[in-house]
């Protein structure tokens, strides 16, 4: 190879145009007028594309020229020396970041997979650190900022808003319902359960924006997109801010992290109690419903059984995944012509829709009798 090969990057440019000498004239429009210079040996055309090939130093390769490149809707970069180079520099970067988060995520998910499935998840827990080691920069975000509280705040609107209506009732005043709801209404997220460990405890707000902005890099760089000098510069300086803030973990942070689980765990459990109380009150409530299928009325026991077994909602989500709905819903139709007449609506209908004209007809019938 030449010293002039060396030196230089290869780029290939794909052009719409219908000569070499309109491509040479939109390269010179980015380039300058020596581009003109190139030989012949360095064009081909295919399928009314012209493709060019060509050595570019460092200095030509500005960050000014390859915005000009992308701005020229009629030029395709489709070979770049310069932007694998600086690919590799910045999964480089990239890398202690991810290693880091992979670490963090690790300490902890383990123990919040088991309780989030009930304390029966049958996977070991280095089975279930390997799921986080095999996971790219996207989803280890995702999985920091996963809510862990979405269940209790459903319990807040369940059987039309009753528990909120109840901590509204009992609230003194304005102060004390804040600090009722607080339990309900504040979002536990993976990252606050990581943030205990830290010798210095950071919002995730403070990180969020630079790991989102490095992952958007990352991904350009892996999918061999156009990297730019700016772009490594961004990703070191995201890289640093982030590092400085993850990185130091306190040897003592344990007994806190389990007294997080155990709280969390409880919150669970109270969820789970307010779902049993809900089946047993849709099962006194449809008892007309229910009679009017065979199968759903040999299966409601088995429901029943299911919901009582505290320590998991597994048992009970394996239990209705294996019942016949098909059939219930056949006989439903077959033997009561009233839920034969509800169910139909749901056919060719949402859910939100049916269940707004049925409260209408509801509230007509109600204000026609007044």
């Amino acid at each position: 190879m030449s010293l002039k090969a060396k030196d230089t990057y290869e780029l290939e440019f794909a052009i719409d145009t219908e000569s070499e000498l309109k491509a040479l004239n939109i390269l010179a429009d980015v380039f300058g007028e020596n581009i003109k210079q190139i030989p012949l040996s360095e064009f081909a055309k295919r399928d009314s594309l012209v493709f060019i090939t060509h050595h570019f130093t460092i200095e030509e390769l500005s960050d000014d020229n390859y915005r000009k490149l992308l701005g020229k809707k009629m030029i395709l970069i489709i070979k770049d020396e310069l932007s694998v180079e600086r690919a590799a520099k910045l999964l480089e970067i990239c890398i202690p970041v991810e290693t880091t988060l992979k670490r963090l995520l690790i300490y902890v998910w383990s123990e919040i997979s088991i309780v989030l499935n009930g304390g029966n998840d049958k996977k070991t827990k280095i089975e279930i650190c390997s799921q986080i080691n095999r996971q790219y920069l996207g989803d280890l975000l995702k999985q920091l900022e996963m809510d862990l509280s979405f269940r209790r705040r459903e319990d807040l609107f369940a059987n039309n808003g009753d528990l909120l209506s109840k901590i509204i009732n009992e609230s003194e005043d304005f102060a004390d319902f804040k600090k009722k709801i607080a339990p309900y209404a504040t979002p536990i997220t993976v990252w606050e359960c990581i943030n205990i460990m830290l010798k210095s405890p950071t919002e995730y707000s403070y990180i969020s924006g630079q790991l989102n902005k490095l992952k958007e890099l990352r991904d350009m760089a892996a999918h061999h997109h156009v990297i730019l000098q700016k772009d490594l510069k961004n990703a070191k300086d995201y890289s640093i801010h982030i590092l400085s803030k993850i990185t130091n973990v306190r040897n003592d942070y344990y007994e806190e992290f389990a007294k997080s689980i155990q709280d969390f765990a409880k919150v669970l459990n109270e969820s789970l109690s307010e779902s049993l109380k809900n089946i047993s009150t849709i099962t006194k409530s449809f008892s007309n419903t229910i009679n009017s299928s065979i199968t759903l009325k040999n299966v409601i026991p088995e429901i029943i059984e299911a919901s009582q077994i505290k320590t998991s909602t597994n048992v009970l989500r394996e239990t209705l995944k294996k019942i016949d709905w098909s059939t219930i819903n056949n006989e439903m139709r077959s033997n009561d012509p009233e839920m034969k007449n509800i169910l139909e609506r749901f056919d060719n209908n949402d859910v939100n829709s049916v269940i707004k004209e049925m409260q209408k007809e509801i509230d007509e019938g109600t204000n026609s009798s007044n």
